[in-house]
């Protein structure tokens, strides 16, 4: 690393508000892309992980006039999100390229 690179990459963590702020921002850009994808504000980029995982949510069939009551609850499991608590859990334990 030369100096600019290393100049670079200090004011980059001070921006950030530190070393921990730096490392999380990862992730908190990918919880707001994940806010945003749900509320139809925005989707993921094509052809990546991210437009699996934020995919807008499948259309709702058609109602049929007598539906079982597993297959209403599969439905309505479908339509759930993971909660955002649930989904930062997880997301702290993935590496992003600045973990390295």
């Amino acid at each position: 690393m030369g100096s600019t690179e290393n100049a670079d990459f200090l004011a980059a963590v001070r921006a950030a508000g530190g070393w921990r702020e730096y490392l999380r921002e990862p992730r908190i850009n990918l919880l707001l892309l994940r806010l945003l994808c749900q509320d139809g504000r925005a989707t993921a980029p094509a052809g990546t992980v991210l437009e699996r995982l934020f995919a807008p949510p499948p259309p709702e069939p058609e109602p049929a006039r007598r539906s079982s009551r597993s297959a209403a609850r599969r439905r309505r499991v479908a339509r759930t999100t993971l909660p955002k608590e649930i989904f930062w859990h997880v997301a702290s334990f993935w590496r992003s390229d600045r973990d390295d």
